[in-house]
């Protein structure tokens, strides 16, 4: 019976708890080249997109780059060479 009681009020003491909000400072004007790919080792699994991330506040879509020479090294030094 005693669970009944204690296990909700323990329950709306956890979301009842203080709350701080977090508010970081952020550049506004900065954008960023963003990188993303997927190596495997299976020959021809390859992906790679470059971005301009747009700054924080906003409102624009992120900007593809469509124009980039992306070299990939490997552990051994072999360098392989792409185009975009």
């Amino acid at each position: 019976m005693i669970y009944r009681i204690f296990i909700p009020l323990i329950f709306l003491i956890i979301i009842s708890g203080c709350k701080e909000i977090y508010d970081p400072d952020i550049e506004t004007n900065e954008t960023a080249i963003v990188i993303q790919g997927l190596l495997t080792n299976i020959p021809g699994e390859l992906a790679v997109r470059i971005s301009q991330a747009v700054p924080y506040d906003s409102s624009g879509n992120t900007g593809f780059i469509s124009t980039a020479k992306v070299f990939i090294v490997d552990n051994n030094g072999e360098v392989r060479s792409f185009v975009i």
